[in-house]
């Protein structure tokens, strides 16, 4: 989950992506075979932000295989391939629609952000009745892990960490932007001083063709 937009995440989310992969908790002993088969790895992300081109509320990454000279596609599955690739979902919280168009999007509304509550930002008020019953089990369940006190204090300092993450980002934009007016306003120097070196040229020119020492 991505609360908050910051030009490292590509960076930190293909970090972890990585670790998942060298994770061997995420390898299995198949009983027929008896050999390790790696589980197949989907991705999720859900955004705290917008992307920039597509509204959709949920993007499903979905892939296929193909036969690259005749571009058939091809049907069977390969314990390779499905080993070392991966589908992902990414979930944009803000585009999440009043309409709902199916049971996902019904089931992710439950984290819009428009029902923060006006006690704690870190808290969502979500009416169950507004729900089928089939979600109730999984608001409940969100319900009393917001009454933890670990909770409470984990997002306390997801909270410092955010607000860290933040300030380091501005620090890094303000001294980008000072280097680059330092760039700018060393290249206007050095023009000024080969446009005046140039002048001096120019009338040494003209003084010398005048027969007067210069």
């Amino acid at each position: 989950m991505q609360k908050a937009k910051f030009p490292t995440d590509i960076t930190r989310f293909r970090k972890y992506l990585g670790k998942q992969y060298l994770e061997e908790s995420n390898i299995h002993l198949d009983e027929k075979t008896g050999k390790k088969k790696a589980l197949p790895i989907i991705s999720i992300y859900i955004l705290g932000h917008n992307l920039e081109y597509n509204d959709s509320p949920v993007i499903h990454v979905k892939r296929d295989y193909y036969d690259h000279a005749t571009k058939e596609k091809l049907i069977r599955k390969e314990e390779f391939i499905e080993s070392l690739t991966h589908d992902s979902y990414i979930i944009q919280v803000p585009r999440l629609r009043r309409k709902h168009r199916n049971k996902l999007e019904t089931l992710l509304s439950i984290f819009d952000q428009s029902n923060a509550s006006k006690e704690s930002k870190h808290f969502l008020d979500v009416l169950e009745s507004s729900f089928p019953d089939e979600f109730k089990v999984i608001i409940r369940r969100l319900h009393k892990a917001s009454a933890s006190k670990e909770l409470c204090e984990d997002m306390n300092m997801e909270d410092e960490i955010l607000e860290e993450l933040a300030t380091q980002e501005r620090l890094i934009a303000y001294e980008r932007a000072e280097k680059e007016k330092a760039k700018v306003e060393k290249r206007k120097a050095e023009e000024g001083k080969e446009k005046a070196e140039a002048e001096k040229a120019r009338l040494e020119k003209l003084l010398k063709q005048a027969g007067i020492e210069y």
